[in-house]
């Protein structure tokens, strides 16, 4: 018996001994896969760095409007698009105007330049914008047209003879009738005061895009108002494509018996 047990004894450490030594190996070869995925993982890191070092920065996409992402999914030829008659469009008040069910607002001028002799002013300029004030998303169209008119003297010198001709610039804004905001239409909708701010916290809040009330390309063409309302840049859409431009959609029309 004694000897039995002891060749039992010796069986079981050469047993332990066995384990004990495949227990390690296989932690060792563990650990030196993990070391080579990490090493793989760090190179094929490296590398990525490297290629986006080299490709150059895309374009930032610009934020689209309420209007943009409705008329985005509507399938309508991309064209320039007759809004209304001149002769509809009040130059004194802000008119509303629609387009597949989406809201704009026409008013006249902005940085026009009049003659002080006559006082005629010799600006077409409308100015197409989304109904909607950047504050409270109130419509604009209720709001009234703010102008204001800065002197600016041009001095003709000659040596016979030297003339002062005065003439007047006149900044033209669209204001929100609930709080005041106002807005240069003709300066990408940019929001130009808020008069329950102080200057300096004005000053930060005209700076954010987020203050600008979307405004679009407008042609007056045969005394028609066309506007361009697509989130698509129109110049990379019409090069090819005169019919699309308003003189060829009225050439089109003329055409109609």
């Amino acid at each position: 018996p004694t000897t039995m047990t002891l060749t039992s004894m010796s069986t079981l450490r050469r047993k332990r001994q066995t384990d004990l030594f495949s227990t390690t190996s296989e932690t060792v070869a563990t650990t030196a896969s993990s070391a080579a995925a990490v090493a793989d993982s760090q190179s094929a890191l490296q590398s990525q760095k490297q290629s986006h070092s080299n490709t150059p920065p895309s374009k930032k996409q610009p934020r689209l409007t309420k209007n943009q992402q409705a008329l985005q999914k509507r399938k309508f030829p991309r064209t320039w698009v007759p809004l209304a008659s001149v002769y509809e469009l009040d130059p004194d008040r802000p008119t509303p105007l629609q387009f597949l069910d989406q809201n704009y607002v026409c008013y006249k001028g902005s940085s026009s330049t009049t003659n002080k002799d006559d006082g005629i002013d010799r600006s077409d300029n409308w100015v197409v914008m989304d109904d909607t004030c950047a504050h409270r998303l109130v419509p604009l169209s209720e709001g009234r047209i703010s102008r204001v008119a800065v002197p600016i003297n041009n001095c003709d010198s000659d040596i016979n003879n030297s003339a002062t001709t005065t003439t007047t610039t006149t900044i033209t804004t669209l204001q929100c009738s609930y709080h005041g905001w106002e807005f240069d239409g003709n300066d990408n909708g940019k929001c130009v005061a808020i008069p329950q701010a102080t200057s300096e916290n004005e000053e930060i809040a005209i700076r954010s895009p987020r203050s600008c009330v979307k405004s679009y390309s407008v042609r007056l063409h045969k005394n028609v108002l066309w506007c361009w309302p697509w989130p698509e840049d129109s110049l990379s859409i019409l090069e090819d494509y005169p019919q699309k431009h308003p003189e060829g959609m009225m050439r089109s029309i003329a055409r109609v018996p």
